[in-house]
């Protein structure tokens, strides 16, 4: 029976470990958002600029500028379509790191609240081994008073 008068501290110094963790988990989560979100602005930029060739060239096509000026127009085309491939899978692995920084933000507070329920219950229980010391003490002052109260009346 744990009759301590103080909480243990190493549930204090863990949960605060679990709270430098779920902070940890939550900066690195805002810099994977941020990563997204710079890609798929990124992506979107290469796409639009993929449509602007591609009206481009139909209008080249149409005017009848040349084939050099058709094949330069091309080329430039799937250099842009390569690097909105590269973004996309960029995109596409940065989400996934995103997604598992989510889930290790969830365990690590998960892990946060364990550590304070345990922290909770270790004052919750020297609370009580408190009030059970102070009932003993109370009972046996009692006991005390009644058997002077007693001797007394015996004489």
């Amino acid at each position: 029976m744990n009759t301590a008068t103080t909480p243990r501290a190493c549930w204090s110094v863990l949960a605060k470990k679990a709270q430098d963790q779920v902070q940890k988990c939550r900066a690195d989560l805002v810099q994977s958002r941020s990563r997204v979100e710079q890609l798929t602005a990124s992506h979107q930029r290469v796409s639009a600029m993929y449509e602007e060739y591609r009206q481009r060239e139909r209008s080249i096509r149409q005017a009848d500028d040349g084939l050099l000026s058709q094949a330069n127009q091309r080329q430039f085309m799937s250099q842009i379509l390569a690097l909105a491939e590269r973004v996309r899978t960029d995109l596409e692995k940065a989400q996934a790191v995103m997604d598992n920084e989510q889930k290790l933000l969830q365990a690590a507070e998960l892990e946060l609240r364990k550590m304070k329920s345990l922290e909770e219950q270790d004052r919750e229980k020297v609370r009580k081994s408190g009030e059970r010391r102070e009932q003993r003490v109370m009972d046996a002052l009692g006991v005390a008073q009644f058997n002077l109260r007693r001797g007394e009346s015996v004489s």
